[in-house]
């Protein structure tokens, strides 16, 4: 199963990049269209491919933000807090005995 899930995840990411490309190449081909007034379904794609890109946008977004938060806690904050405990005698090389 395990090896099976970086697959699975390389197409999903594929299949997601290629509606993303698909959706802007739409956009810009039917961008200037003869529009039918209300309920053209011209007019209607376009704006579900603009709340793809932004519901991706903001997806992005959050992901990043905590990544970089989660970054800065366990990479930053974490060894000042336990540095106490990262000094021992065997790390300084202490002798010990008389």
């Amino acid at each position: 199963m395990k090896k099976k899930s970086p697959f699975i995840a390389g197409v999903l990411c594929m299949v997601l990049t290629i509606s993303m490309v698909l959706s802007a190449a739409f956009m810009m081909k039917y961008a200037r269209h003869d529009c039918t007034g209300d309920g053209c379904e011209i007019c209607h794609q376009i704006v579900l491919c603009e709340q793809l890109f932004e519901k991706e946008a903001t997806d992005a977004t959050a992901y990043g933000s905590t990544a970089v938060l989660v970054y800065f806690f366990v990479f930053v904050l974490l060894p000042y807090v336990f540095y106490p405990f990262h000094e021992t005698p065997v790390r300084r090389k202490v002798k010990l005995s008389c």
